[in-house]
């Protein structure tokens, strides 16, 4: 007569449910994670994107009213939206900024960032004339939390 052995190797059913229940935590958890990773990135491209446009905008209006004569628009002790000066125009198109120069017109901001309370506040500087210079800027890149936005302002002043 042969003898059947009860201990055969192998996995019992629980065994293998138990496996495949760890398994799917396991997959789940980092499906998350990943996606998370995902968000975090853009909402830091988004802010990178933000800051980058800003300072830009500052360095450009700086050096622009600092090499001209004069300021033509705003009159002195006005505010508006658009700054003119002897050699450059800066002016909202669409909810972005324009440069007019010597060499055309062209977009300062790009297509992902919108420009809004954008004010030019004509300052006595005594010898040499001020603008007060503010706006915010916000990205139009979709995140979970909502859409970016950035306030920014200086004083800059001609030579």
């Amino acid at each position: 007569m042969k003898q059947i052995s009860i201990n055969h190797p192998g996995f019992t059913i629980v065994e293998l449910l138990i496996y495949m229940g760890v398994s799917a935590i396991i997959l789940v958890s980092l499906t998350q994670v990943f996606v998370m990773i995902g968000r975090l990135r853009l909402e830091s491209q988004s802010y990178s994107l933000l800051q980058q446009d800003g300072v830009y905008l500052l360095s450009r209006l700086s050096y622009d009213v600092a090499r001209s004569g004069s300021i033509s628009t705003p009159i002195l002790g006005a505010q508006g939206n658009v700054l003119q000066t002897d050699k450059v125009r800066y002016f909202l198109d669409s909810n972005r900024l324009r440069i007019t120069d010597s060499v055309g017109t062209e977009f300062l901001t790009g297509g992902d960032i919108t420009i809004s309370n954008l004010n030019f506040h004509h300052l006595d500087g005594g010898t040499h004339e001020n603008v007060r210079v503010s706006f915010t800027l916000t990205s139009q890149i979709k995140e979970p939390s909502g859409l970016q936005t950035k306030d920014f302002s200086t004083t800059v002043g001609t030579r």
